[in-house]
């Protein structure tokens, strides 16, 4: 039983070291040196990947599949699983909403941007 809560209490730990200095919109450890080896390893592969799992969780996207579902279920009607779907489709935006006003971060400074392009 001490286990988990020591596991727990480490994870807080964690997560309010990593918060505050975002919550002043300070440099959290270790991102300067992430972003400079972003910048010097730029690969188009890369930001094509990273562009394809942006695009998945969009409404262009999720509506088809949503619609997808929708009509594959009719023959058996889930209603849990129709539930879930809808409850993930309204919620997926708010969710996104609330996270950006939490953290509110800036975009990275020029210092750290060494291409005009820099996808984040």
């Amino acid at each position: 039983m001490q286990r988990p809560l020591v596991l727990a209490l480490l994870s807080l730990l964690l997560f309010v070291g990593l918060a505050l200095p975002a919550a002043h919109h300070l440099l959290l450890p270790g991102e300067v040196v992430v972003y400079r080896t972003i910048q010097a390893e730029h690969s188009r592969l890369l930001t094509a990947f990273f562009q394809t799992v942006t695009k998945t969780g969009s409404y262009w996207v999720l509506a088809p599949v949503w619609a997808g579902v929708l009509l594959w279920q009719l023959r058996n009607w889930n209603w849990l699983l129709l539930l879930f779907l809808t409850l993930y489709a309204y919620g997926v935006p708010q969710l996104r909403a609330i996270a950006k006003q939490a953290v509110a971060r800036p975009r990275p400074s020029h210092s750290l941007v060494a291409k005009p392009h820099f996808h984040s």
